[in-house]
């Protein structure tokens, strides 16, 4: 795994050496910790099209379980995000990029959507270059695939991200 801080938009790109157990664990922490509030939050997951049908679902499995909710209660995996506004921009994100061709949604937290709260949440997209430069500050990871085997492949990634 390698992790980068790049403008906010920090990725988190796996190999298909990475073991789904631990880059899930990694991925949830570094995407939903601090309900994605974080200037080092993960906000980008770049997986290998090779490991996807064992992470992906995994992943999604992870985020479906969850809790939103008072921070103050220990059950709670995922507080409020800072107020109201926070939360329109999270929202409008969220909707702007389910309106792309080819992004999809890929799992929610069935958690609260009254308040501030947002539901953890995960979105595909087809390339990186559809994500929009702004920082969205809330729970929402997007996970993009890529052909591990093709030449070049980590670098290709790399320099999709650096772009």
């Amino acid at each position: 795994q390698f992790i980068a801080e790049t403008a906010g938009l920090n990725a988190l790109i796996a190999d298909e050496s990475a073991l789904p157990e631990q880059l899930v664990a990694d991925v949830v922490r570094g995407a939903f910790g601090s309900a994605g509030q974080r200037c080092s939050s993960t906000r980008i997951l770049f997986v290998p099209e090779q490991t996807a049908p064992i992470v992906l679902p995994m992943l999604c499995g992870a985020v479906e379980q969850l809790r939103v909710g008072d921070p103050a209660q220990f059950v709670t995996d995922i507080g409020p995000l800072i107020d109201a506004n926070a939360k329109r921009k999270v929202e409008t994100h969220v909707n702007s990029i389910l309106a792309l061709d080819g992004a999809l949604l890929l799992a929610k937290s069935p958690g609260s959507n009254t308040g501030n709260f947002f539901p953890p949440t995960v979105l595909s997209l087809p390339e990186l270059s559809l994500l929009p430069k702004n920082e969205c500050f809330g729970p929402v990871l997007h996970v993009i695939l890529y052909d591990a085997s093709a030449e070049n492949a980590l670098s290709n990634v790399v320099d999709s991200v650096n772009s």
